[in-house]
């Protein structure tokens, strides 16, 4: 969470241009932690950075995106709209308004897959 300190000792901090203590909309709190039902809003490019990857053995190159599959405790999360300024509906099951959850409690959210986009470049 945004303000954390890491093993290692690296305060961590909002992704780049992503919502900070300077630049927000009045009454938005960075210091939680955001997540979504929708794959298709995690996966937009802000969130699931695109990184290439290139296959050893058939030295084919792809885009690779990474999302985290979590379960997260009923109640204990907040849900608010997209933060990302989409003029049309991200995904056809979730509204807008009702396509980014966040909340402060750690324990409520429980890591449960590892999600990977491979797309071919070349």
């Amino acid at each position: 969470m945004a303000g954390d300190v890491a093993f290692g000792g690296k305060r961590l901090s909002e992704g780049d241009g992503h919502f900070n203590e300077s630049w927000k909309p009045d009454g938005f709190d960075t210091r939680n932690i955001f997540l979504s039902p929708s794959i298709r809003y995690a996966g937009i490019d802000c969130y699931a950075k695109p990184r290439s990857y290139k296959d050893k053995k058939t030295q084919k190159t792809y885009e690779a995106k990474v999302a985290f599959q979590v379960c997260v405790r009923p109640e204990s999360y907040n849900i608010g709209k997209e933060t990302v300024g989409a003029k049309f509906r991200l995904d056809p099951r979730f509204d807008n308004q009702e396509i980014e959850w966040y909340t402060k409690e750690r324990g409520a959210v429980i890591l449960y897959g590892v999600l990977i986009k491979l797309a071919k470049i070349s």
